[in-house]
């Protein structure tokens, strides 16, 4: 089930950068935000600007300060917009920060929610709220900008503030007796691995990350100045067919992982790129690429587990190819979520149920997953005939 620690913050938007064409990482400062974990996500929309407090953005006020990069946005939906859901991408806690104390002894500043001294302001005895803050987090989203909600975030800015709710949905559960992970990312299905791939790190299994897209262009990554391969559990620098060293070009051998993203290095994980038009790396679908990993470097089933998001015929691919090899696959699924929380019931998707006498039944992907065994998942509706 989803998370019963969910909560409505508003969040100061610390950065909104270019990663690659039409795609953006939004870094956002949010109070307090509750325990999270990889494949869980948030639901975000605009904040009132002026009090900071709960609420949609009324478009038709602040006009003049706001027109300039909402207009476009304004004159197509001309009304507040309904939430849009994203997975953590990454989630970062700041310490707590002692109080500031005046030289003058027996006075204390008041702070604010970092412990950090605000000018002018005293208090004559300490403060509980100030002796323990609330530490701030910084939250990552990774979006692509394909329609009228994600182009009014590629409009924000520093100092900017987005309503977040959240964190949502279930979690990527992380295999202590399974020694091996593997990461499979299509398309905007790279953000959820990301964060996985700190979990995994700290949990030391040994991971490799799969990461496709359409072409070059469209590929959230930071590509390093050097590629290493790791082939039989030793490291060297990857070489290109005339043996000169490849540099930022992933090896197109999808049989050999590299070092070849700032991401997953410091992660020390291994990539896997592939472009369906052969712009980087292998040339194929992500889903062949591992398959072709999967040959040239097979693990017992009982010692690796698959996890992976993107574009639903992909994850398809990589969840039948595990469930015929006996390997677990747990897959996180994308749905248009209106409201995140399991009363629009806008993002239904069928399942296996035994106890049923269908044998099936519809599950609620924000509350139930989004994150799902491979087994559970039927790809096409029984009752339709039609794909999910």
């Amino acid at each position: 089930m989803g998370s019963s620690s969910a909560c409505i913050l508003t969040a100061d938007v610390v950065s909104n950068v270019v990663l690659c064409r039409e795609h953006f990482r939004l870094t956002l400062r949010v109070p307090g935000f509750p325990e999270a974990r990889p494949g869980q996500f948030v639901h975000l929309c605009p904040a009132e600007r002026e009090t900071g407090e709960y609420g949609v953005w009324d478009l038709q006020e602040d006009e003049v300060a706001w027109r300039g990069r909402t207009e476009a946005w304004r004159e197509r939906l001309g009304e507040p917009m309904l939430r849009r859901a994203f997975s953590i991408a990454g989630l970062r806690r700041a310490e707590r920060r002692s109080p500031q104390i005046e030289e003058e002894p027996g006075s204390l500043r008041r702070g604010d929610r970092l412990g950090n001294p605000i000018p002018g302001t005293r208090s004559p005895e300490p403060d509980a709220r100030i002796l323990n803050p609330e530490p701030s987090c910084e939250l990552d989203v990774i979006y692509r900008v394909v329609g009228a909600g994600t182009r009014w975030m590629s409009t924000l800015t520093a100092g900017d503030r987005v309503s977040v709710l959240g964190p949502l949905g279930n979690a990527f559960p992380i295999r202590t007796d399974k020694r091996h992970a593997w990461m499979i990312a299509g398309g905007v299905g790279l953000p959820p691995m990301l964060w996985l791939a700190e979990a995994l790190q700290r949990a030391e299994r040994s991971a490799v990350a799969f990461c496709g897209a359409r072409s070059a262009d469209l590929l959230a990554l930071t590509f390093t100045s050097r590629a290493v391969a790791r082939e039989g559990g030793e490291e060297r620098p990857h070489r290109s067919a005339t043996g000169t060293a490849s540099g930022i070009v992933p090896s197109s051998d999808a049989r050999t992982a590299t070092l070849c993203t700032t991401e997953f290095n410091a992660l020390n994980t291994p990539v896997v790129i592939a472009t369906d038009d052969g712009s980087l790396g292998f040339h194929g679908h992500i889903g062949a690429a591992m398959a072709a990993y999967h040959d040239a470097n097979p693990v017992s089933p009982e010692d690796l587990v698959i996890y992976t998001c993107g574009p639903e015929m992909m994850m398809r691919f990589v969840a039948e190819f595990a469930l015929a090899r006996g390997i677990e696959c747990l897959v996180c699924m994308e749905r248009s979520m209106a409201c995140g929380m399991g009363t629009c019931q806008s993002c239904v998707l069928p399942v296996a149920e035994p106890s049923d006498a269908a044998g099936w039944r519809y599950s609620l992907c924000c509350t139930e997953g989004p994150v799902y065994e491979a087994s559970q998942l039927l790809w096409v509706t029984p009752d339709r005939g039609c794909r999910v």
